[in-house]
């Protein structure tokens, strides 16, 4: 946040000198070579800046699990007050998608789901889609929406490989495909993909997953 106050700042500074500088014309036909040099280095500290502000917000995120769990009212209230006045589309998404989560662990799925279809698309990094699109497909089918659940497995299948690759998602993957085998009344296949993968019964973040699962079964 600090760095981001220093960013605008200096920014501001700059262009205020600018102004007096071609207005005085103290710099004469150099003022231009010299304002385009230092508005790209401004471009480019402006993206590290903001994604070392994401990397940040994202530790802090992480920091807030436990409450997600035991307090999703709270987790909630966190992040709708952290969302506001963000204008930054990543960071948009990652909060939106936080907000979704929470309301998963409350159980109101419908609310998840409206919050999670308002997350802009364009603010989803190669990570984030990963959960974005994971979180929403699993509140599809909690919502028995199995058609738009299986399209949404179709469509977004990249996001959804990247996910089986990656440790933090592989679990919520593979609870995703046992639930696209229970929408088609495959339940032969289901539980011996279940028997394939006996770590999702044992994983804490997954019960609530599980315990859906087995009421399918």
């Amino acid at each position: 946040m600090k760095a981001r106050k220093i960013y605008w700042a200096l920014l501001l500074v700059f262009l205020i000198a600018a102004i007096w500088l071609q207005t005085t014309g103290a710099l004469g036909e150099a003022f231009w070579g010299l304002y385009g040099i230092i508005i790209a280095g401004f471009f480019v500290g402006g993206v590290f800046v903001n994604k070392q502000y994401l990397q940040d917000l994202e530790k802090e995120v992480k920091a807030m699990n436990p409450m997600l769990q035991q307090e999703p009212d709270k987790y909630i209230e966190s992040m709708e007050k952290a969302l506001q006045g963000q204008r930054s589309r990543a960071m948009q998404a990652m909060l939106l998608t936080q907000i979704g989560k929470g309301y998963m662990a409350k159980g109101d799925y419908e609310t998840a789901k409206n919050r999670l279809l308002t997350v802009p698309p364009k603010g989803l990094n190669t990570v984030m889609a990963q959960e974005y699109y994971i979180m929403l497909g699993l509140t599809l089918f909690h919502l028995d929406k199995v058609e738009a659940a299986r399209k949404l497995l179709v469509l977004k299948a990249t996001d959804f490989e990247r996910a089986r690759q990656n440790p933090e998602f592989a679990h919520y993957y593979h609870i995703l495909q046992v639930l696209a085998m229970v929408s088609e009344a495959n339940r032969t296949g289901a539980r011996k993909y279940l028997a394939e993968h006996p770590e999702l019964e044992e994983r804490e973040d997954c019960k609530k997953e599980m315990k859906f699962i087995h009421q399918k079964l």
